[in-house]
């Protein structure tokens, strides 16, 4: 976690969280989980549920739940401060409640939809919901093609198409593709880019 101006920002930080999980782990044990969640730098201290289902074959989805005042303004159905968070970035850091210096895991994604429910208490819950940022290549379909009189590899057909599609300045982007294999000549025909990645990751 980097510090800016004393307060903490959860920053991406490939590490080798997967050991220190490891090493925690206890057979029979279910430890508690915090969660840290920042939209824009804003730290959002009150939820009510947050849920997030990732697939290796589609968009990563998450919703967060939140009551109707947590964000400082009493929301109704207008959502006249939550819709500002449309197309922010969230950041959800997990750690150990109960352990010190806990290893982390860090989920990155982009709002794409701001709604209202009505409970029945009657008064109402802020719910925002949204994709991992790769949600950002899925756009509109695109025709181009790489190679030709120079070939190329995955590494610079995915670095190009990533910039198209997302800004690397408000994503951590990491292209760890197989580069031995030159590609003479490659065709994106009327497919988003994600889908074009996609395609080639399995061929």
């Amino acid at each position: 976690m980097a510090k800016t101006n004393g307060t903490s920002t959860p920053t991406f930080k490939p590490d080798n969280s997967s050991k220190s999980i490891s090493a925690s782990q206890v057979f029979g044990i279910n430890r508690l989980v915090k969660l840290l969640v920042v939209i824009e730098g804003k730290v959002i201290s009150h939820y009510k549920h947050f849920s997030l289902s990732q697939h290796a074959g589609k968009h990563h989805r998450f919703e967060m739940v939140l009551a109707y005042d947590s964000l400082g303004n009493r929301e109704n159905h207008n959502l006249e401060s939550s819709n500002e968070f449309l197309g922010k970035r969230l950041t959800v850091v997990q750690k150990y409640k109960d352990i010190p210096d806990s290893p982390e895991r860090t989920f990155v994604g982009v709002i794409t939809e701001v709604g209202y429910l009505q409970d029945q208490s009657g008064l109402g819950n802020i719910v925002l919901s949204g994709y991992s940022p790769t949600i950002l290549l899925d756009a509109a379909p695109h025709t181009q093609s790489f190679g030709g009189a120079q070939s190329v590899n995955m590494s610079i057909i995915a670095n190009q198409l990533i910039k198209e599609g997302i800004n690397t300045g408000s994503y951590d982007v990491r292209v760890d593709a197989n580069d031995y294999s030159e590609i003479i000549y490659s065709s994106q025909y009327n497919e988003t880019h994600y889908n074009y990645l996609a395609r080639m990751a399995e061929a």
